[in-house]
Formats: structure tokens, sequence, C-alpha cells
């Protein structure tokens, strides 16, 4: 199902990681559960292996940043291509879907810890 999802943890009111799913979104509560339950995840890599084995999102289209890097699919990368810059330029808005540039997204998580 292409329903797209947000869920952003935030430490002392600073947004500290991101996770942005162009599919099964709706799944993003799940997720919100386990970060609420045992924190932010140590890694990026971490961090994209717990979202997909909740259910959210999918190898294609999950994309996991935090304050210095972005994960999708299998690579990092320290800055994005220019036509994909709302992850970064918005990472500190924790409601903002930087997947599209409206900025919404179906089903949204904020977690503060």
């Amino acid at each position: 199902m292409a329903t797209q999802g947000l869920v952003t943890i935030r430490k002392a009111g600073a947004v500290v990681m991101k996770f942005v799913a162009g599919s099964d979104g709706q799944h993003a509560e799940k997720l919100a559960q386990w970060l609420n339950t045992h924190g932010v995840p140590a890694t990026l890599i971490e961090a994209q292996e717990l979202a997909l084995a909740r259910n959210f999102g999918s190898r294609d289209t999950l994309v996991v940043v935090d304050t210095d890097l972005v994960r999708y699919q299998d690579d990092e990368y320290p800055d994005l291509p220019e036509q994909e810059s709302l992850y970064r330029k918005t990472f500190e808005d924790p409601a903002f879907n930087p997947r599209w540039s409206l900025g919404i997204a179906d089903y949204t998580v904020i977690i503060d810890l």
C-alpha cells in the first residue's frame, strides 16, 4: 500500500532522527511504540532494520535521517542531491514530510524522549 508515513524522534526539543516512508506508513504507531520503549537506535542501519521489521516502509521507499547522515536503501549519504534536499532543509521541523514539497504525510507521529 502506498501510504506515506513519518515518525520523528525529538530529544530536549530537538529533532534527532526521522523515519520517512513512502509506503506502509499506517504502521507509524507500531514503530513509535517500539521507539518509546527502547529509545533512539544507535545507527541508521539499525533504525532502518527495525522500521522494516515493524512493516513501516519498504526497502525501496524508506529513508532514515539523523543530524549527520541520510540512509536510503543500502547507502548512507552525508549530503543529498539537490532534488532531495528537503530532507536536510526541513530536518528540524518534526512534522514536515520531506518526501513531498507540501510536507504532509498520511500518518505522522512525533516522539519526545
